[in-house]
């Protein structure tokens, strides 16, 4: 289907994302491997990062909640705090991979 929201689970992509770590037992490996890859010119890899930075803020204090169908459905254990600083660089407008052309 490709997207059908605005959300960041609103993508087959970040969907699956959200799949994968449910069925992790290791979700820390996967966030921060999403995280760690934001200067990519491929938009499916911003969509995932996008996502992951999604799971690391609702897990703060007064985040806001996952998406009840397409966002991860398992409790996540308690994540380290240098994750937050890692998705806020990820997901900042001045990000090197939102300046460069798009793969074609």
């Amino acid at each position: 289907m490709g997207t059908w929201g605005t959300g960041p689970f609103g993508n087959d992509l970040a969907a699956d994302y959200a799949l994968l770590l449910d069925r992790s037992d290791l979700p820390e490996v996967l966030l921060r491997h999403a995280l760690s890859q934001p200067d990519s010119t491929r938009i499916e890899n911003w969509e995932v990062t996008v996502a992951a930075a999604a799971v690391i803020a609702s897990s703060c204090p007064g985040g806001e909640p996952l998406h009840p169908v397409y966002g991860p459905h398992k409790p996540l254990p308690p994540l380290l705090h240098d994750l937050r600083d890692l998705a806020a660089a990820a997901s900042s407008p001045s990000s090197p991979g939102l300046h460069r052309p798009m793969d074609g």
